[in-house]
C-alpha cells in the first residue's frame, strides 16, 4: 500500500514537471507577445481582442456579461456557437483586465493544456511499465509535436480553434478510461471537456469530434464475448451518455442558443463557400512556409506536423501497434476531410449531415489528422528508444535530410540567379530556402539521435533518448522563426528591439487600450465583425479594432466616413 502511494506521488511530481516544461516552451515561444513587445494578428486581434476589451468594461460597469452588452438576442453580433463568451478562461481574463497581451496569454495557456492532454492520451496507449523513461519521453514528444508544430501554430490567429484543439485529447482520454473502468465520473469528465470545446471552440471541430467518437466508442467498447448487435447497442448507450453529460456541461451556453439558432453564422443552414486546398500546399508536410508560395489563407493550408512524424512513418509497417488500423484509418479520413469540397468523404457528409454546408474550413480536420498520426507513431518512438534496431529509421531520416539539403541548395541557386523563374518572385524563393534549411537541420538532428541509439552501448542509451527530445524541441523552435511573421506577428517579431516604427505600433496599441473611454453605455451597441476591414454597417454605432466607439456618417449602403466619437 505504501509503495503504491509512493508511486502515485512520483507520478504526480512527474506530471507537474512535464507541465512546467511545456509552460517554459510556451513562454519561450510567445515571449515577445507575453512581454508586450509584439502584437497578435488577424482574427485574434480584430475579433477576439475587442470582444474581451468591451466585455471587460461591461463587467467593471456592473453589467451582466451573458445577455446584455455586445449582445443581440443573447449572442455577440459576430454570432457563432464557438464564440468564447461563456468560456471560463475568457471570463477570467475579462475580470482581471484585458490588454493587447491578454489573448497571447490565453493562447499560451492552451498550448500547455493541449500538450499535456496529448501527453496523457499518448501515454494511455503506450505499453510497458508506467514509470518507463522511454514511455514518458515518447509521450512528451507527442505533446510537443501536437501543440508546437505548424498545425497549432499556424492557427494562432483563430483562438477558437486553439481552445477547441486543446480539449480534444482530454475527451478521448476520459472516454477511453470510461469504457475500460465503467465509472460514471469519467463519463462526466469527458462531457465536461467536450463542453469546454463547444464553449470556446469552432463548431466544426465539435461536430467532427462526435463523428470520431462514434468509431472510437464502438471500437474500444467492442468485446469478442458479445454478439455484434450487443456491442452496437452497448456502444450506443455509452455514446449517448457522453452526449448527455456534454449537453449538461455546456447548458449555460446551449439554452440561450436554442431560441436564436437562426442568428448563428455557422449553424443557421446558411450555405458557406467551401474551398479546396491547393495540392502544392501538401509540400507543407515537409517544408515550413510553403503556403506563402501561392494566394490564400496560409493558416488553413499548413499541414506541417513535425519531421519526426514523417521520418518514422514507414516504421509503422513493421513495428507492433495494437491500434494502428484505427489510428491510421482515422488519420486518413481526417486528411480526406481536409481536401474540402472535392473530397468524396466531405461530399458524403454534406449530403447526409446538412450542417456541413455551413462550414467554410474543412481543413481544421488537420487537428485530428495530426492527433491520430501522433497516436499511430508514439509506440514506434518508444520502441526506437528502447532497442538498437534503428537502421531503417536512420536510412529514412538520412534520405529526408539529403532531400532537404538538396532543396535548400536549389533554392539558394535560384535566389542567386543561376536559374530564372519569372513566375516565382525572389522573396518566395527565400521563404522556400529558409523552410528547406529548417527541414534539413531537423531531419539531420533526428538522424544523429538515431545513430547514437545504434552506436552507443545500452548504459549510455539514455543520452540518445534525450537527444530525440532535444531534436524535437529544436525543430519546433526553428519552425516558429519562419511561421511567426506569417500568421501571428504583425511584423517580424525579431525586429522589435531595433525597429522604431514597429515599437511605435506596439506602444500605440497599449496606449489606446489604457486611455479608452470606459464609461460608454454598451447597451444596444454592436461590435465589429472580423471581416476584411473589421467594419460591419449593421447599426449607426459600432466598435473598431481597439474597442473605440465609432459613428458612421452617411449610411446609404456604403461606408462613407468614420469619425471617432470618444
Amino acid at each position: 500500500m505504501r509503495l503504491e502511494e509512493e508511486r502515485k506521488n512520483r507520478e504526480i511530481w512527474n506530471y507537474l514537471f512535464i507541465i512546467v516544461l511545456y509552460s517554459l516552451m510556451s513562454a519561450f515561444y510567445l515571449r515577445s507577445f507575453l512581454s508586450g513587445n509584439n502584437l497578435m494578428k488577424w482574427d485574434i486581434w480584430d475579433a477576439e481582442y475587442p470582444l474581451e476589451v468591451l466585455m471587460t468594461d461591461a463587467i467593471r460597469g456592473g453589467t451582466l456579461p451573458l445577455w446584455n452588452p455586445l449582445m443581440r438576442m443573447g449572442t455577440p453580433h459576430y454570432a457563432m456557437v464557438g464564440t468564447p463568451v461563456w468560456y471560463p478562461a475568457t471570463l477570467i481574463s475579462e475580470l482581471i483586465g484585458t490588454t493587447p497581451a491578454s489573448v497571447a496569454y490565453i493562447y499560451g495557456i492552451h498550448m500547455v493544456i493541449g500538450a499535456f492532454g496529448m501527453f496523457l492520451l499518448a501515454k494511455q496507449f503506450l505499453q510497458g511499465d508506467p514509470e518507463s523513461v522511454s514511455k514518458n519521453l515518447a509521450a512528451f514528444v507527442g505533446g510537443l509535436l501536437y501543440c508546437f508544430s505548424g498545425v497549432f501554430l499556424s492557427n494562432a490567429q483563430h483562438i477558437m480553434i486553439i481552445i477547441s484543439a486543446a480539449w480534444i485529447p482530454y475527451v478521448l482520454y476520459f472516454v477511453k478510461r470510461f469504457l475500460a473502468e465503467r465509472k460514471l465520473s469519467l463519463a462526466m469528465a469527458s462531457g465536461a471537456c467536450a463542453g469546454m470545446l463547444i464553449l470556446g471552440g469552432y463548431p466544426e471541430l465539435f461536430y467532427d469530434l462526435f463523428l470520431v467518437l462514434v468509431i472510437y466508442v464502438l471500437y474500444f467498447n467492442c468485446s469478442r464475448e458479445k454478439k455484434a448487435y450487443q456491442n452496437i447497442l452497448s456502444a450506443a448507450g455509452k455514446y449517448l451518455l457522453i452526449c448527455l453529460f456534454t449537453v449538461l456541461a455546456c447548458a449555460v451556453a446551449l439554452i440561450p442558443f436554442l431560441n436564436i439558432m437562426s442568428h448563428l453564422t455557422r449553424t443557421a443552414n446558411t450555405e458557406q463557400q467551401v474551398f479546396s486546398i491547393p495540392w502544392v500546399s501538401l509540400l507543407s508536410f515537409l517544408i515550413p512556409g510553403v503556403p506563402r508560395l501561392f494566394d490564400g489563407e496560409p493558416s488553413m493550408y499548413n499541414f506541417y506536423t513535425g519531421i519526426l512524424v514523417l521520418v518514422t512513418l514507414p516504421c509503422v509497417v513493421r513495428k507492433s501497434n495494437q491500434h494502428k488500423l484505427l489510428f491510421g484509418g482515422l488519420a486518413a479520413a481526417s486528411f480526406l476531410m481536409c481536401l474540402g469540397k472535392d473530397s468524396p468523404l466531405y461530399m458524403l457528409l454534406h449530403k447526409f449531415a446538412p450542417m456541413y454546408g455551413t462550414f467554410r474550413f474543412p481543413t481544421v480536420n488537420r487537428i485530428f489528422m495530426s492527433l491520430f498520426l501522433i497516436l499511430l507513431l508514439v509506440q514506434v518512438w518508444k520502441e526506437l528508444m528502447e532497442t538498437a534496431k534503428t537502421w531503417k529509421p536512420v536510412v529514412w531520416s538520412a534520405f529526408f535530410a539529403l532531400l532537404g539539403a538538396f532543396g535548400w541548395l536549389l533554392a539558394k541557386l535560384v535566389l542567386r540567379g543561376y536559374f530564372e523563374f519569372p513566375y516565382w518572385p525572389q522573396e518566395q524563393v527565400a521563404v522556400f530556402a529558409v523552410g528547406a534549411k529548417i527541414f534539413c537541420i531537423a531531419a539531420g538532428g533526428y538522424c544523429m539521435a538515431f545513430l547514437l541509439l545504434k552506436l552507443v552501448g545500452k548504459k549510455r542509451r539514455k543520452l540518445a533518448k534525450y537527444g530525440i527530445v532535444a531534436a524535437a524541441a529544436l525543430e519546433v523552435l526553428l519552425f516558429s522563426d519562419i511561421e511567426f511573421p506569417i500568421t501571428v506577428a504583425q511584423y517580424d517579431h525579431g525586429t522589435v528591439s531595433s525597429d522604431a516604427e514597429a515599437r511605435k505600433i506596439v506602444d500605440k496599441a497599449f496606449e489606446q487600450n489604457r486611455t479608452r473611454n470606459r464609461n460608454v453605455d454598451f447597451s444596444g451597441q454592436q461590435r465589429t465583425s472580423s471581416g476584411l476591414y473589421s467594419i460591419l454597417i449593421a447599426n449607426q454605432k459600432t466598435f473598431d479594432d481597439e474597442g473605440y466607439l465609432l459613428q458612421i456618417v452617411g449610411l446609404n449602403g456604403h461606408l462613407c466616413h468614420i469619425r471617432r466619437t470618444v
